[in-house]
């Protein structure tokens, strides 16, 4: 038997929030990035310094998947998704001893996935690495073509593409 907080926490962690808008668009493309969770925390440090819950390491998981809409006949390039890391603290009253920064923020780290790129030919298929098609449905057109690109598992991401057929 399944508790109530245990079902609820397993409903939302496989619950994908669509976003009502692209976040890039143009030539025919648009692309949006789904993520199933709408914050992202990292462990730290106890305000003495000390390493918070000693033990256990600092993993975070980012999870969700980037869904690009193809309305005409393009030539994609590459697909790729830049992930960039960044800390910000904010300081109400501003940084000792001026008092004039309100916030600083930190690089933390930055992380290049290419779903596909053109120009390597070393992919598992011709759509790019781990990749497969489907037909979006019965109401799409005879035309398209529902093109689902999958990274490692320990990433966790999805990369459903809908692509023109030749």
């Amino acid at each position: 038997m399944m508790s109530a907080r245990s079902a609820a926490k397993s409903s939302v962690t496989s619950f994908v929030t669509e976003l009502p808008k692209p976040v890039a668009s143009g030539s025919g493309v648009s692309c949006s990035i789904l993520l199933a969770e709408p914050n992202l925390f990292l462990a730290g440090f106890d305000h003495d310094g000390s390493a918070h819950r000693n033990g256990h390491s600092g993993t975070a998981l980012l999870r969700g998947k980037l869904q690009l809409n193809v309305s005409k006949n393009v030539k994609l390039k590459a697909v790729q998704l830049k992930l960039v890391g960044r800390a910000r603290t904010e300081w109400p009253e501003g940084i000792p001893p001026l008092k004039q920064d309100l916030f600083e923020e930190q690089g933390l780290r930055t992380q290049v996935l290419t779903f596909f790129n053109a120009m390597y030919d070393g992919w598992e298929s011709e759509y790019g690495n781990q990749c497969s098609y489907t037909l979006k449905g019965e109401a799409a057109s005879n035309n398209s073509t529902y093109l689902v690109v999958s990274t490692p598992a320990r990433m966790a991401r999805e990369a459903p593409t809908k692509l023109p057929r030749s």
